[in-house]
């Protein structure tokens, strides 16, 4: 009614990795709650109100009549006897030409709540998995050599493409790998997105 909109969902983690959960809920939105973080109803409504509360003020600064827009969700995408992944999507409309959006994952081991992250590639093994993801990412644009993709992400050698900001996650026995927007070039490009077999990548991986 005040022009401004802010949803954010969230599924309820099971209790063994609740802490593991709610400590990543609170770091992606934000990261200064400081109440029980096994608490997700308690965290979505702290940033819910601590969001809308930024959201307003910018918007009265602004002194515009734009609809100041947040959303995210996340929610228990994938899950074993072992691991849990949750997704995430964000949406954050200001009024202007591009609204931001996001879109990752991570994936918690249940023993222990360790969050998987950059660290289960194997030293010396970036080299091989930026290879393929290079491969993964030309199909994912429709170019056809190496060539074309360091033109189209601006960079001299397409098939050394950095790895996304944003930590792999596992979802139905496959790895994925997402890079936001503008991560590998212009908004246009959208969000690189590449999935790769576990069984394809297993040898690059630490034993987790």
């Amino acid at each position: 009614a005040d022009g401004i909109e802010c949803n954010i969902a969230v599924s309820i983690p099971s209790a063994d990795v609740a802490l593991a959960v709610g400590e990543w809920v609170d770091e992606v939105l934000g990261g200064y709650y400081d109440g029980d973080a096994t608490d997700i109803r308690a965290i979505v409504d702290f940033y819910g109100k601590a969001i809308s509360d930024t959201l307003r003020k910018e918007r009265e600064e602004q002194g515009n009549d734009f609809v100041m827009e947040f959303e995210a969700e996340m929610s228990k995408a994938y899950e074993t006897d072992k691991l849990v992944t949750y997704t995430m999507s964000t949406y954050l409309g200001l009024g202007g030409a591009h609204p931001s959006s996001s879109c990752l994952g991570i994936t918690f081991r249940k023993s222990d709540g360790r969050r998987l992250l950059w660290d289960i590639v194997r030293l010396g093994e970036q080299y091989r998995m930026k290879a393929l993801l290079a491969q993964g990412v030309m199909d994912y644009l429709g170019v056809k050599d190496e060539d074309e993709l360091a033109q189209m992400i601006g960079d001299e050698k397409g098939y050394d493409i950095p790895l996304p900001q944003t930590p792999p996650f596992v979802l139905d026995n496959r790895l994925v790998f997402v890079y936001q927007q503008y991560e590998l070039g212009s908004y246009a490009l959208g969000m690189p997105t590449d999935t790769i077999a576990l069984s394809r990548v297993a040898p690059l991986l630490t034993g987790w």
